[in-house]
């Protein structure tokens, strides 16, 4: 028998680390598209043509990798909220169990 858990400061752990890492990301996006521009502001050539369309050609590949990232991001955070309120949710039912008042009691007395 498997049990689900999880902790708090386990999954706000793995946010913060999904966070810090997409920050990371825009910053190296960021850093090649200032090189690119220094590139094209200073050197104009046809080799330098074809290395900026490969620049460009990354920096759109990167951008599909920042999109499925920041997906995980949205997804882990949706995923947890989903796990919470469950877990609110059945302790709510769990309550039902309590004695002659509550409503399991009553279903499973004949009442």
């Amino acid at each position: 028998m498997s049990v689900v858990s999880q902790s708090d400061a386990g999954v706000q752990a793995i946010m913060n680390s999904l966070e810090n890492h997409l920050s990371s990301m825009n910053g190296s996006r960021q850093t090649v598209e200032t090189k690119k521009d220094d590139i094209a502001a200073h050197y104009q050539s046809s080799a330098s043509s074809a290395f900026q369309s490969k620049m460009d050609d990354w920096m759109t590949q990167y951008q599909s990798v920042m999109s499925a990232f920041t997906r995980l991001q949205e997804a882990t955070g949706s995923a947890y909220k989903t796990y919470n309120e469950g877990e609110e949710h059945n302790r709510g039912l769990a309550g039902g169990f309590g004695g002659s008042g509550g409503e399991v009691y009553n279903v499973l007395g004949g009442n």
